[in-house]
């Protein structure tokens, strides 16, 4: 399963590098093998269509071809393609040559090298939140950006939800309480005095 996921992050990772994708649902395909093409699988985005080498659940090899012109060609460097090699042609953030995208011990973010100098870090959050840094800083603060904010959304939900479940509890044992005493209600009409029990 980790072995997947990574893989998986890695194919997301490269589709940072040329164009951010859209939140519409991607449209997936395995070809067949061709005359030109080996067997592979093809995920259509809304920007760009993505060729997964042999599969999109191990990939060995990933090409990304953008709809405004730019591409990306990456192979796997070693047996469980945590990193790859290969080259970027046409992207609005990096210049045109061969790289390499190493991955760091944060999962979410790989180290993008070009002959042994570190170009940048790509970020990969959620869904298709990707992006593009200079230093690792950067990147980091990206990665995390907003995590605050969702964790004083579940502080408060659990703080409520803690409440209502000790104002049930608390409701129940003084409905309890109250059906072990006994009302004694008495009224007084002229000399009389008159009292019920409940």
């Amino acid at each position: 399963m980790r072995r997947t996921f990574a893989n998986m992050a890695v194919c997301m990772l490269c589709c940072a590098l040329v164009i951010s994708c859209s939140a519409q649902a991607p449209q997936a395909a395995h070809l067949d093998a061709t005359a030109s093409l080996p067997e592979h699988d093809e995920t259509v985005n809304t920007h760009e269509t993505i060729e997964s080498f042999p599969n999109r659940t191990n990939p060995r090899r990933i090409i990304v071809h953008s709809d405004s012109g730019g591409s990306l060609d990456f192979t796997c460097m070693d047996p469980d393609c945590q990193n790859l090699t290969g080259q970027i042609v046409g992207s609005p953030v990096i210049a045109d040559g061969t790289y390499q995208v190493i991955r760091t011990e944060d999962t979410r973010v790989a180290w993008l090298q070009q002959e042994g100098d570190t170009v940048g870090y790509m970020v990969s959050r959620t869904g298709t939140d990707r992006a593009f840094f200079k230093t690792f800083s950067e990147a980091q603060a990206y990665e995390h950006k907003g995590e605050t904010i969702k964790l004083v959304g579940k502080i408060i939900l659990i703080t409520l939800l803690v409440g209502i479940v000790v104002f049930a509890v608390a409701a129940g044992a003084a409905s309890e309480a109250n059906s072990n005493v006994v009302m004694t209600r008495c009224t007084t009409f002229g000399v009389t005095t008159t009292c019920t029990s409940r």
